[in-house]
């Protein structure tokens, strides 16, 4: 057998794998099993539902969650209700009652989460360690 025959099976496998999307409402579930149990992430971390009856081998379909990425430090920031090193404009246009909307802001949550920003980096920290070192179960998708 050639090396690349295997290394094309072997991305062949896992992406069969990776596109089932029954194997990934799985693995979804489990993490969800696994943060549940843990007392440190439990009520810190929410893994969408999935709408199993809408679901298929070829189609997923989740629960809907309003957020923003973790590399839109400003958005985090607006998120969690930390102003204090937003740009004097976002500032300022945060604390009006005005339907003129901040750049991006029609797209973020309205409701404005506790814990600032540190608390955010802080649990994806921790989540991430407590899947490496304490579960050996790493879930992650590709997208945000």
């Amino acid at each position: 057998m050639r090396c690349s025959d295997s290394l094309a099976d072997f991305i062949s496998d896992h992406l069969r794998q990776e596109l089932d999307f029954e194997n990934e409402a799985r693995n979804g579930r489990r993490t969800a099993e696994f943060i549940a149990a843990d007392a440190t992430l439990a009520g810190r971390v929410h893994v969408p539902a999935i709408y199993d009856a809408c679901s298929s081998k070829r189609v997923l379909v989740p629960e809907w969650i309003d957020g923003v990425r973790l590399s839109d430090r400003e958005g985090v920031m607006r998120l969690m209700g930390d102003t204090r090193a937003l740009p004097r404009p976002l500032v300022s246009s945060l604390a009006d009652n005005t339907d003129t909307p901040t750049p991006a802001q029609d797209e973020r949550p309205q409701q404005v989460l506790r814990g600032g920003v540190r608390w955010v980096m802080q649990t994806m920290v921790e989540l991430f360690g407590a899947q490496i070192f304490r579960w050996g179960w790493v879930h992650c998708d590709p997208h945000p």
